[in-house]
């Protein structure tokens, strides 16, 4: 055999490629792919990682020394004594079946019911909650809501799983001389109307409400209840994490709040500044930006209306989704984007006639570029863009960036025509439009006679106040507190009266979307109690509201009408009726867009004043600390969710923990490397946290996620991450400067899933630029032959480097053809993924873990490379290919894998979801020894669970890494749950899996069976040994073969289901269906020039393909690649004759046409004169 390492066409022609780990390179946009500095450097820590079929540690029972071996078998050997005592065993229970079933309850059927989920800070996604026999297990994007259009967020689809969290607050309690014991609503309610009777001759005074915001109209008629009987207590809306400068930047601009409504479909060019609005970072509005954004950019043909795509300009001091996906990205301190947003406005200025007083303002940042050390083109380029797009560009301001700017933005939005059809602006509710930081400074500041009651709904002060207040102390001052919350957390801790708070999905309510969508919060089941306890079960803020001021009608399904009635004002019959309606589709017809108005003129005065800021923060000295609510947990809300505390950061893939991100030459400044930890003094308070190194974040800056380091959580939460919010002060919204950072003496582990399961050296990502795509994205060569004459078809991305279908023999099967799988019957299922439009946010993730029962496994298992996810969202970074790139640790210093200079400022960043492929020609089926996994008539290859023994081999075999194996019974044991004799051995075991099964807490004891009610009925809980993977949600693929035979189908209507990944996807990034359906969308992708295997080259024939990604450059700031084809390309070199290349004459094609097995054998007994 041969033992050349390129095509033999191009040999003595183009050099032999040396052996690299990287992701693939690029010569359609000369850039090289990349996961993280390890790679790129090629230490050889990542080389032995690679080469390892498993990460590290995946296989290993245990780590460390005989020492720890002998410890942790000496604590089970106590344990397997304890595990003797009769009293240990299981009771047995008595079970009743159905004598008569539920009215419209069928066994085995899905009830969808249409509902909307509150989001922090006010607005609403509207849901359908799917539900099995009463109880829910699945939620969606309601297809007629105007925010989700059927698509949800990571919030929504992991809201089912607050719901069923056993550590949710279960009945009220109370504190007294110091201790605290479990109370009733009985109690509450009599202490109540005693406690607060007294405030009536008081008129309220001393009686505070600290409240989560909130956009519900029920609560706002409560409130002027409140206030109307009470006028003299204070109403407080906080959010910890609110979006301030935006709120304060409309007012200067407009001189009152508004909320802004971009309509990015509508945008040729788009200018972010600090703003990451396609993954969101709490922004109500994040699923429609992100659903615009998309489909300007969903480029599926090279001429009319779906050639088109938009242009992203990034202006960010970190890398974000949205910076990733950008044609271009700036990147600057956040001290001096403000800078950048001046300059620009004195372009467009410049450009536009009737922008005089906006020339005047902006006059003074002319000198901008030189101070920000960037080239005038960067400024004068995107002006003279969106000036050319005048009514079709917008640009858009981030949370970090202080109120002057926001307002300035309004005024570029005026001048280049953006309102009205990039971006509205909506009047916004009292509660919404209130600034959190006066409301907690105002609470911290009242005296002890100004404050004799505080009551908490939903927020949480005690953890996430400012740091400068000291509001701990102040909130154990107060004489009663009350807090009305869904878990355990600081502030109910610490409060006189902890009340247990229903969940959205069992209580009555409502609630207004971002667009003024009117919605009504019904219940999906009865609020969760605890029996055998006698644990009663929650209430909701508008019941509390009803108790507290001696309300006859407390019942929220009551109150919630009363104010729908007064609000709608008709008769009651048409009441009636709308009310039914809107029960039906989740929201009121009519109400969907009733939020924008007209937003008036630029108030230039008031601006004017407002610029000498930006300015001014430019100069700032020191580190910069931006504060910023976390992807995943919010402002700490979702704590206890471990969903989404093991879902990875879109960026860095880290996950369970958030460490300080840093650049990396201010990491080797400092002399650190990931998981060291530094000392951050920011205004005299101190942190210690571990660091990690983020490629495209500004240097001498510190991003921090909030929501972490929580002492009072549940099992899940508790003690995961840092506290940032103890750097935070009162007069910090989102960025403080004049922060130093010291390198310390600790190293803290961090679990990064990045580099797990890599491809290594093989093209992954392919990409080129929207001007190649119009000028060869229709060409197709029929004609081309490989080395062996065979013809092989190239299409588009065939033909882009580093994908080498070029250079590689057309692929034939080894079988005969009897042998074969034709696939010719429908249906046969497929999936494509387009790469241009997936922003990497990980809603697939959360939406298939809740779909297939996938469990969370714990920090401790995901650095071994023992997550379960079934589909992972892979991140590269890309550089150009020619700059001079250090190979060897000795090119760092003794800081460590560090590749500084100008390739790590600026990378690009590109994300690929990587599901199972389904291949034809699955290389994990030859492999298993007892046939668990095989290949369905339908396309899917499937996985019989009990037949599988565990031996891995298939998962060794797999080029994509995509199969999961249960080291352990994550699904049937609890997380951070007890085992029996856990104090008599205290932490000699501190790996929880390690203690045997049956000693372990089980999911469906105790409380922890409210975790099985989550579990879809229709999906097999696995077990320990066991292989899995993705299945493309073969269970809705039956119930809709189901559905179509009862209604009379021949065959399954294209877009009749979705699966779980495809109907959360925002950016509708993910198409499944039907490949031999000529009419259906997956042909279409499927067919597109863009579309490409995965690893084609391999034969296997993945059935889930993907759309190479475009971007589209100016030619100012970059010359667009239009022929990105290298010089080896098919349509410019015939390849050479085989001779050339004798080895290779042993190819598939010779193979096919040997005999098979059993000729083989009779062939050879004949000539031995014997028989086989």
């Amino acid at each position: 055999m041969s033992r050349a390492k390129q095509c033999p066409s191009t040999v003595g022609k183009k050099p032999a490629e040396t052996p690299s780990v990287s992701a693939g390179r690029s010569a359609a946009t000369g850039k090289e792919f990349w996961r993280g500095l390890d790679e790129l450097a090629e230490t050889p820590e990542f080389r032995e990682m690679l080469h390892r079929e498993f990460p590290a540690g995946a296989s290993e029972l245990l780590e460390g020394s005989r020492r720890e071996f002998l410890r942790v078998m000496a604590a089970s050997l106590a344990l397997a004594g304890v595990a003797a005592v009769p009293g240990c065993r299981r009771p047995d229970h008595k079970i009743m079946p159905y004598t008569r079933d539920p009215e419209d309850v069928i066994h085995g059927e899905s009830i969808y019911y249409a509902t909307a989920m509150p989001l922090p800070g006010g607005g609403a996604e509207g849901v359908l909650v799917e539900s099995h026999t009463g109880r829910p297990t699945k939620v969606e994007g309601n297809p007629l809501h105007s925010i989700n259009q059927g698509k949800s967020s990571v919030w929504a689809q992991a809201s089912i799983l607050d719901l069923y969290d056993p550590d949710r607050l279960m009945g009220p309690s109370r504190l007294a001389n110091g201790e605290r014991r479990r109370a009733t609503w009985r109690e509450f309610e009599e202490f109540a109307s005693r406690h607060f009777a007294r405030f009536n001759n008081s008129r309220g005074r001393g009686l505070v409400f600290l409240v989560e915001k909130s956009t519900s109209p029920s609560r706002d008629a409560m409130r002027r209840k409140l206030m109307q009987r009470w006028p003299e207590a204070r109403w407080l809306p906080y959010e910890a994490a609110d979006n301030e400068n935006a709120l304060t930047g409309a007012r200067i601009a407009f001189g009152e709040p508004r909320r802004e409504i971009l309509n990015l479909a509508n945008a040729r060019v788009i200018v972010s500044v600090d703003r990451d609005f396609v993954s969101g970072h709490g922004e109500d509005s994040m699923l429609s930006d992100a659903r615009g954004f998309a489909a300007g950019r969903r480029v599926l043909e090279t001429s009319g209306d779906e050639s088109r795509m938009s242009r992203l300009y990034a202006v960010e001091s970190a890398m974000t989704p949205t910076g990733g996906m950008a044609d271009h990205r700036l990147r600057l301190r956040p001290s001096q984007i403000g800078l950048y947003v001046g300059a620009l406005a004195a372009a467009v200025a410049q450009r536009v006639g009737n922008a005089g007083e906006l020339g005047g303002l902006a006059a003074r940042f002319s000198g901008a570029p030189a101070r920000l050390g960037i080239g005038q083109e960067w400024i004068d380029a995107v002006a003279d863009d969106l000036i050319e797009n005048r009514g079709a560009s917008v640009v858009v301001v981030g949370a970090a960036q202080p109120a002057p700017v926001h307002a300035l933005a309004h005024a570029i939005n005026a001048a280049i025509g953006a309102v009205g059809s990039t971006v509205s602006y909506a009047a916004m509710p009292e509660d919404a439009a209130a600034s959190s930081s006066e409301s907690i400074r105002t609470l911290a500041r009242m005296s002890a006679n100004e404050l004799d009651t505080l009551v908490v709904i939903g927020a949480n002060p005690v953890y996430s106040a400012p740091a400068d207040l000291n509001f701990a102390d102040r909130f154990a001052s107060i004489s009663t507190t009350i807090h009305l919350g869904l878990h355990q957390d600081e502030t109910a801790e610490a409060s006189t009266w902890r009340l247990n708070r229903a969940h959205f999905m069992e209580t009555w309510g409502d609630v207004v979307a971002a667009d003024g969508s009117m919605s009504v919060v019904q219940p999906m089941i009865a609020p969760i109690g605890y029996e055998p306890d006698d644990i009663e079960p929650g209430r909701g803020e508008l019941e509390l509201l009803a108790l507290l001021l001696g309300e006859e009608r407390s019942d929220p399904f009551e109150i919630v009408r009363d104010t729908w009635r007064e609000m709608l004002n008709s008769s009651e019959n048409e009441f009636r009726k709308r009310w039914r309606r809107t029960l039906h589709d989740g929201f009121l017809q009519g109400t969907a867009g009733t939020a924008i108005s007209n937003a008036g003129r630029i108030n230039f005065g008031a601006l004017r004043s407002a610029v000498d800021e930006i300015e001014s923060h430019a100069d700032a000295e020191g580190i910069e600390v931006v504060f910023r609510p976390c992807y995943k947990l919010g402002d700490g809300r979702f704590a206890n969710n471990g969903w989404l505390n093991e879902l990875p950061n879109p960026v860095t893939k880290v996950c369970w923990d958030n460490p300080a991100l840093i650049s990396p030459a201010t990491a080797m400044r400092l002399g650190v490397v990931d998981g060291d930890e530094i000392t951050i003094e920011v205004g005299g308070r101190s942190l210690d946290i571990p660091v990690w190194r983020m490629p495209g974040l500004s240097d001498e800056t510190i991003v921090l996620d909030l929501g972490y380091g929580r002492t009072a959580a549940g099992r899940v939460g508790l003690g995961v991450g840092f506290n940032t919010y103890s750097l935070r002060a009162s007069d910090v919204k989102r960025l403080a400067t004049g922060a130093s950072a010291t390198k310390g003496r600790r190293r803290h582990e961090i679990a990064c899933v990045q580099t797990h399961w890599a491809m290594e050296g093989r093209p992954i990502i392919l990409e080129s630029d929207h001007q190649a795509w119009l000028a060869h994205g229709d060409e197709v060569l029929e004609d081309h032959k490989d080395a062996y004459g065979q013809y092989k078809p190239l299409r588009f991305a065939d033909r882009l480097p580093p994908n080498n279908a070029p250079h590689t023999p057309a692929n034939e099967s080894i079988y005969q053809p009897r042998q074969q799988h034709t696939y010719e019957s429908r249906p046969q299922w497929g999936m494509s993924i387009d790469l241009g439009n997936c922003s990497g946010c990980g809603v697939c993730t959360i939406a298939c873990q809740a779909e297939n029962n996938i469990p969370i496994v714990g920090k401790n298992e995901v650095i071994k490379g023992r997550e379960m996810h079934w589909i992972r969202v892979d991140r590269y970074f890309a550089t150009p290919v020619d700059q001079e790139q250090p190979r060897s640790l000795s090119d760092f210093g003794d800081a460590g894998p560090y590749t500084g200079g100008r390739r790590l400022e600026d990378p690009d960043m590109a994300v690929m979801p990587v599901p199972c492929m389904h291949c034809e020609n699955a290389p994990c089926e030859t492999v298993c020894p007892v046939n668990a996994t095989v290949h369905g008539r339908e396309g899917l290859n499937e996985m019989t669970y009990n037949r599988c023994i565990g031996t891995r081999y298939c998962s060794n075999n797999c080029p994509y890494k995509v199969r999961r194996f249960n080291y352990f019974d994550y699904a049937t044991k609890r997380l951070g749950g007890d085992y029996v004799g856990k104090d008599l051995v205290g932490g000699a075991i501190r790996n929880e899996h390690l203690v045997p099964p049956r000693l372990r807490e089980k999911i469906e004891e105790g409380k922890g069976e409210l975790q099985v009610m989550q579990y879809n009925p229709h999906v097999t809980v696995r077990e320990r040994g066991v292989m899995e993977k993705c299945t493309y949600c073969v269970q809705r693929i039956n119930e809709a073969r189901t559905e179509s035979k009862l209604k009379g189908l021949d065959a399954i209507p294209d877009g009749f289901f979705q699966t779980a990944c495809q109907q959360a996807c925002p950016t509708e990034a993910i198409v499944f269906g039907d490949i031999l359906d000529p009419l259906s969308k997956i042909r279409r992708m499927r067919d597109n020039g863009r579309t490409y295997d995965l690893l084609g080259y391999l034969n296997i024939r993945p059935r889930t393909t993907y759309l190479a990604r475009l971007r589209n450059p100016n030619s100012r700031l970059r010359d667009p690649v239009v022929d990105p084809f290298d010089e080896f390309d098919p349509a410019r070199h015939k390849h050479s004759e085989a001779s050339q290349d004798e080895g290779r004459i042993m190819s598939l094609p010779v193979l096919t046409n040997a005999p098979s097995p059993i000729e083989a054998m009779t062939s050879v007994a004949a000539k031995l004169g014997g028989t086989a």
